[in-house]
């Protein structure tokens, strides 16, 4: 029997080491926890309808979260002859799909056999493994098929797909003998447009074409918004265009002209593309394009978009390039033409509509339909101002006299819009034409901006108002009432009758009131609904605690804009009755007046808010005190105006991670730095900054360095460099996409000379001022 103080001894032994066990457990748990597997489920399509599932399985025909929904792969929990291909770590994988980081399980992945053959996915992956290597005998085929795949599934388009998709070209272009022999083949793939614009990108860096062709696509989005709202089509979010600037068709059209090579290059490869929808936005003049050129890049187009192509349009500029026998709509976006004519359409056998947005030519003489159109509009407008209702309620702000108001001139009017491409310019036969005009009309103290379909259906009014006492405004007409889209009312007098009329307006979504006196009415106000935005500068308030109850009357406000206003500071109220409760809002702008210049706003409420731009010489430790709270989660674009910053302010934005653009401006750093304001361990989805009079040092330089998504960096240097300018190479300039701008003073030329010579960089843009 073992005495009691060994027994203690073995007993404290056991312990010391059962929780050194524990502890290495609970150091290695990390380590030792398994990542998610990625699951590739191939099943036949004949198990995945709905009645083969039992009633309880909710996820049947639920589409496949990893796979385009055109490719229709449906999630099921009751695999029934499924073959499986399983990747146990995730990270093996070397492609990412879309939002798989919010995934903290498998990823399941859900493929119709009919789509893509197990045997197929195979190969696949066997391509993938080698995906930094030359592919030897890689045909035309080959290269089709592996971006059919590529295609199929939801992959973030990151360096890794472009390296990919970039050793894929080369293999095919330094393989083209046998590509070549596979020309003649009619068949074609089509794939995303998003997939082609990246292919589009990867060419034209391997034959040296130059950033600037590839400017980024902004224009899509904006497209299809001028489309929906203006045409009463329907274009979805998922609809993508393929999208060219005129430089990389001229481009291509000098390179087969001085390279006789280029051509066995682009044919082969591009030829087996559909083009379905395209917009070509004009930056360069382009004439005498090849046909082979024309029939690779146009024959299968469907839907054709010009954009911004201005006094270069002619019906030989447009017939040229229109060589597609399957063309159904034609879409002309703030085009203007120097010689139009209906009859150069008469050749697109298979056109079916044609859309003007904003487009113009140099007309020579009016229709008289045109004319007498306008005549109509601009009674009608009259006849509607100049009611009982609204001339008494209309008043001169000096006398209180009622405000004449005059007829408008028809001929300054004809003037103003006499460029237009109207219905008029057409007589189409078979096809249909779609005018959208954006129409002024000056009236006294009102301008009426009229977006307007063929000069017959009101779609969009825009109401500017200016020095006037305004008691009230009731339009009865419909077309106007029910269009009025945008109101902006500056140096004048708003009753609170007035106040109260806007709230009426029902498709009101942008209001606009400058330097004007607001009578606040108190009481219960009518809920808005539609208005998105409204923007508030330089104005004086009248009961001003009513404003309150005004602006949340816009249940759905997105955007606010509030620059130095008298009488009320909108943001520091704590009461509950004095506060602003907008849970959609995601754009905030606030430039106090100095006298409220010691109240801090309080704007943690709005945890919608994406951008945010905020200033009123606010003194130190404000900035950290703003973002204490951590409930801005939302938050991608910040400016920071007139701050004192200091050593209060340390790690001020460090929750901050998903900001992308950020911005300072006449910010004064007091013994603090730029990077101090972050925590220096942690990642930043920042791509843009931009400092204006603020000093750069040593650290900030690092800082900047590492981040991985930076893009765009923009600063200014007063006095001078307050880095060393091999430093500032080495670590920023090594970072290939990233485009530096500078502004420095003239008196710095010494230096300003030694820094040019050092950084010699195409990336970096230097402006003297």
């Amino acid at each position: 029997m073992l005495g009691n103080s060994t027994a203690k001894i073995l007993m404290k032994s056991i312990y010391n080491e059962k929780t050194s066990v524990v502890l290495i457990i609970v150091i290695l748990l990390p380590f030792l926890k398994a990542n998610n597997k990625i699951v590739f489920h191939f099943y036949d399509e004949k198990y995945v309808k709905q009645e083969k599932f039992s009633h309880t399985d909710r996820r049947a025909l639920t589409p496949s979260k990893y796979v385009k929904m055109k490719f229709n792969g449906h999630e099921h929990s009751k695999c029934i002859e499924c073959r499986k291909y399983i990747i146990a770590d995730k990270n093996d994988f070397l492609l990412n799909f879309k939002n798989s980081d919010t995934d903290k399980s498998d990823i399941l992945i859900y493929l119709n056999q009919k789509i893509l053959a197990y045997k197929d996915f195979l190969y696949f992956l066997k391509i993938l493994d080698g995906a930094s290597e030359y592919k030897e005998n890689f045909t035309i085929h080959d290269f089709m098929k592996y971006l059919h795949i590529l295609d199929i599934f939801k992959f973030q388009k990151d360096k890794v797909f472009h390296r990919i998709i970039r050793i894929l070209l080369l293999s095919t272009i330094f393989n083209r003998n046998g590509s070549h022999n596979e020309l003649n083949s009619d068949i074609k793939i089509c794939v995303s447009p998003s997939l082609l614009n990246i292919i589009f990108y990867e060419f034209g860096k391997i034959k040296f074409f130059g950033k600037k062709i590839f400017q980024e696509n902004k224009s899509e989005s904006e497209v299809k918004r001028i489309l929906n709202q203006n045409f009463d089509l329907s274009y979805s979010p998922h609809t993508e265009f393929i999208y060219m600037n005129s430089s990389l068709v001229y481009k291509i059209k000098q390179s087969i002209k001085t390279n006789p090579e280029f051509i066995y290059s682009f044919e082969p490869i591009f030829a087996k593309f559909t083009f379905r929808k395209i917009i070509l936005f004009y930056d360069k003049f382009i004439c005498e394009i090849p046909c082979s050129v024309l029939n690779i890049l146009f024959s299968c187009v469907e839907e054709f978009c010009f954009y911004y192509w201005n006094d270069v349009f002619s019906s030989e500029t447009i017939t040229e390039i229109l060589v597609s026998k399957v063309l159904r709509n034609l879409i002309f976006i703030r085009c203007r033409f120097h010689s139009f004519s209906e009859t150069f359409f008469g050749k697109l056998r298979s056109l079916e509509s044609i859309y003007f947005y904003d487009s113009h030519f140099k007309r020579i003489k009016f229709p008289n339909q045109f004319y007498a159109s306008l005549n109509a509009l601009q009674n009608y407008i009259f006849t509607e101002i100049t009611s009982y209702e609204n001339t008494s309620n209309l008043l001169e702000k000096s006398n209180l006299e009622p405000y004449k108001i005059t007829c408008f001139n028809i001929d300054l009017v004809t003037k103003s819009n006499k460029d237009l491409i109207t219905i008029h310019d057409c007589q189409p036969n078979v096809f249909k034409v779609y005018s959208y005009n954006i129409l002024c009309f000056n009236l006294s103290i009102f301008t009426f901006y009229i977006g307007i379909i063929n000069l017959d259906k009101i779609r969009k009014v825009n109401i500017f108002l200016k020095n006037v006492l305004i008691k009230g405004m009731m339009l009865s007409n419909s077309s106007i009432n029910l269009n009025i889209q945008k109101l902006q009312i500056s140096d004048s007098r708003l009753t609170d009758n007035f106040i109260t009329n806007i709230l009426m307006f029902p498709n009101l979504k942008k209001l606009f009131i400058l330097k004007c006196t607001i009578l606040f009415p108190k009481g219960k106000y009518t809920n808005n609904e539609s208005l998105r935005e409204v923007f508030l500068s330089g104005n004086t308030f009248e009961n001003s605690l009513y404003i309150f109850y005004f602006i949340n009357s816009m249940p759905n406000l997105k955007s606010l804009i509030y620059i130095r206003n008298s009488s009320l500071c909108l943001f520091t109220y704590p009461d509950t009755e004095k506060f602003l409760d907008l849970k959609y809002l995601q754009k905030l702008k606030i430039i106090e007046k100095k006298m409220f210049k010691p109240s801090l706003p309080i704007i943690s409420r709005f945890y919608s808010l994406i951008e945010l731009d905020i200033g009123n010489e606010y003194e130190e430790g404000s900035l950290l005190k703003i973002f204490l709270d951590k409930k801005l989660a939302f938050l991608r674009n910040l400016s920071i105006n007139r701050f004192g910053i200091g050593i209060h302010d340390k790690q001020a934005l460090k929750d901050c991670t998903k900001i992308q653009s950020l911005c300072f401006l006449d910010c004064k750093f007091i013994k603090i730095s730029f990077s101090e304001l972050f925590d220096i361990k942690k990642e930043y989805l920042i791509d843009n900054i931009f400092f204006y009079d603020n000093i750069l040092t040593k650290n900030d330089i690092e800082f900047l360095s590492n981040l991985k998504h930076l893009k765009s960096l923009s600063f200014e240097i007063k006095t001078s460099f307050s880095f060393p300018i091999e430093w500032f190479k080495y670590n920023l300039m090594k970072i290939a996409k990233l485009q530096v701008r500078i502004e420095i003073s003239k008196d710095l030329y010494q230096e300003l000379n030694q820094f040019k010579e050092v950084i010699n960089s195409y990336n970096l843009k230097i402006y003297t001022y």
